[in-house]
């Protein structure tokens, strides 16, 4: 949650869970099993769960991640991609 604070993104811990915005999934998976990883020396497997807006309800999973790719930034929502390369750098290892 820390390393998301510093970049001015909230992420709402909720028991065991967290609540981030849209196309930040796969930055706090991977923050995630970091961290358990540094902690531990074990790896962790993290199920994602998407929650629907009222306009998405009847839509597959695979449908709203196509949507998620093909958000426009103007609607305030950017894609895990998006997100993954703004954190890590394109390419980077």
């Amino acid at each position: 949650m820390l390393d998301f604070w510093k970049e001015d993104i909230v992420v709402l811990p909720v028991h065991d869970s967290f609540i981030v915005p849209a196309g930040f999934q796969m930055a706090v998976e991977a923050s995630m099993k970091h961290h358990f990883y540094l902690l531990t020396g074990s790896d962790i497997s993290v199920v994602t769960e998407i929650i629907k807006l009222d306009e998405h309800f009847g839509l597959s999973k695979d449908e709203l991640l196509e949507l998620e790719a093909e958000a426009d930034e103007s609607l305030g929502v950017v894609s895990g991609i998006e997100s993954w390369d703004g954190w890590f750098g394109a390419g980077s290892t």
